[in-house]
């Protein structure tokens, strides 16, 4: 399970912009919700996103969706 704060760290953002994505459907809801801050994805759901996380906080894939670039 990877965290918000390993995948903030990863993606490289801010948390405010973990929050602001997750509200706009750019991220996936996670699977594992335990806290409005305490949050966990599968990988498999990041990468259903197009979200690769290979090992934190390293990220590879097309996030120019994420960060509108694209």
């Amino acid at each position: 399970m990877i965290s918000r704060e390993q995948l903030r760290a990863a993606l490289g953002v801010h948390p405010n912009t973990i929050s602001k994505w997750l509200a706009s459907g750019r991220l996936p809801r996670p699977d594992v919700q335990v806290t409005r801050k305490s949050a966990y994805w599968r990988p498999e759901t990041l990468e259903k996103a197009g979200i690769l996380i290979l090992s934190a906080p390293t990220v590879s894939g097309d996030l120019s969706t994420i960060h509108g670039d694209g």
